[in-house]
Formats: structure tokens, sequence, C-alpha cells
């Protein structure tokens, strides 16, 4: 009798073990599903992510709990491998011509600020991206969904009349904070559901050019050029998504030749 107790208290514990280990291959098995679809979604190449989800599996192997939470996926891969993959994401948005070029001549500095100091954010309907006459912190780009900026003369001085404004994906909201102290002349709002945004910290962005004497200086040299133009210009003044008068190619024909 104390046999067969004995032997069936090891069969329940075997069956639960058992069980235990077929639940966690399929939490590892959604994890890794889901980390590669949130990883095509961002257009990451495919050698990526396949060297991606092997990493995941490998540590999920050593970290059961973490399988059951998507989020904590990617944290699991290595630090090396976080900033190929936030690299090849984020890339992409560098939309304007001199960050495009900081790219190409300290791409090290680049991987590292895509890693560090840009986010993706995800807005629903009628959430906030800033509220006018707030202090400009980062720069942001739409990457899929619908933003409306909307400026109103009761409170900016900006405009004489209400006006709303659809945003394009990939263009560059609130650049003007990259050159000069920015206060946001009117309001960023979500619609239309789900919408995901890049948003690339502005200090984060500015400590990484600083760490290269020739991108400090080009920048620097840039945003003085940019803030003479603007005071020197009679056209109408700049918002949030539209720099008119002081665009890049508008600023660049001025810039210092030395």
């Amino acid at each position: 009798l104390l046999g067969t107790i004995f032997f069936g208290s090891i069969v329940s514990r075997l069956s639960v073990k058992l069980a235990q280990y077929h639940e966690n291959r399929r939490k590892s098995a959604r994890a890794v599903s889901a980390l590669t679809k949130y990883l095509r979604q961002a257009e990451v190449g495919t050698p990526l992510i396949v060297m991606a989800c092997e990493q995941a599996q490998e540590r999920m192997k050593i970290n059961e709990e973490a399988a059951s939470l998507d989020a904590k996926v990617f944290k699991l891969l290595p630090d090396t491998v976080q900033m190929s993959l936030h690299y090849e994401m984020y890339r992409k948005h560098l939309v304007h011509p001199l960050l495009r070029w900081w790219d190409a001549v300290d791409n090290t500095a680049v991987r590292l600020a895509c890693h560090r100091a840009v986010k993706g954010l995800v807005l629903m309907d009628s959430d906030r991206l800033f509220h006018v006459n707030s202090s400009a912190t980062s720069v942001y780009v739409l990457v899929r969904g619908t933003l409306v900026y909307k400026q109103d003369p009761a409170n900016s001085g900006h405009v004489t009349e209400k006006s709303e404004v659809a945003v394009p994906t990939d263009k560059l909201i609130a650049e003007a904070c990259l050159w000069a102290k920015w206060t946001h002349v009117g309001t960023m709002e979500s619609t239309q559901g789900r919408n995901e945004v890049m948003s690339f910290n502005l200090d984060a962005l500015k400590s990484f050019a600083e760490g290269s004497e020739l991108c400090a200086l080009t920048f620097n040299t840039f945003a003085a050029a940019f803030c003479r133009h603007l005071a020197r210009s009679t056209a109408m003044l700049p918002t949030d998504v539209d720099l008119r008068c002081a665009s890049f190619y508008e600023v660049l024909p001025v810039l210092p030749m030395e």
C-alpha cells in the first residue's frame, strides 16, 4: 500500500512538471511569435529577426517567467542585439538631412542614440502628444495613423483664425526645438484609433551628437544660422509642423562657409 501511494505521488509530480513544461513551451512560442510580428511591422530585416528570436529563445530557457510577458522578451536580448534592432527600426525615421548626415559620419553615436534616446509611443483617440504653450522636449515622427495639429488664436498669437492640419507620416514634428529653445504654438491630437509615433528625446540626442567635435560644430553652426535667419525673416512665423521660411533648404544658403 505504501509503495502504491509513493508511486502515485511520483507520477503526480511528474504529471505536474510535464504540464508546466508544455505550458512554458507554449508561452515561449507565443512570445517569440509576438516578437517576430512586432519586428516585421517595424520593417526589420529577416536576418536580424531570426537572430533576435534565437537569442530570445535561449534566454527564455533561463528565465521562463519572462516568456509569459511579451514586453519582457525584448529586454531578455543582449544589449548589442537590442541596439541593432532599435537602429534598424528607428533610423528610417531620421528624416532631417542633418540627421542622415550624422548617421553617415558617426554611425556609432547614431546607433547609441536610437537605442537610448528614441522610444515608440502609442496614442489612441483624443490623446494629446503635446499642448499649446508647453515647452518642447522631444522631436516626433508619425509612423502609422493620423495626427491632427490644431491652432487657435485664443491661445496662440501665431494665428488669427482656428485651423486644423492632418500630419503626414514620416514628417518631423517640432523640428524647431532641435535648433532653438521652442514652445509649442499648437496642440497635437491623435484621431481614428491606434496611432504610432516615434519620440526623440532632445537632451539625449544632443548629448550623443556632442560626442563628436565635427558633429557638435556642424549642429551648433546650423542652429545659430537658423536663429539668425528666423530673426531676420518677415514671412509667416513657423509652427510645430511647418518651419516655412526657416526650413533646412532655406537656411542652408546662409550658413557660413568657413
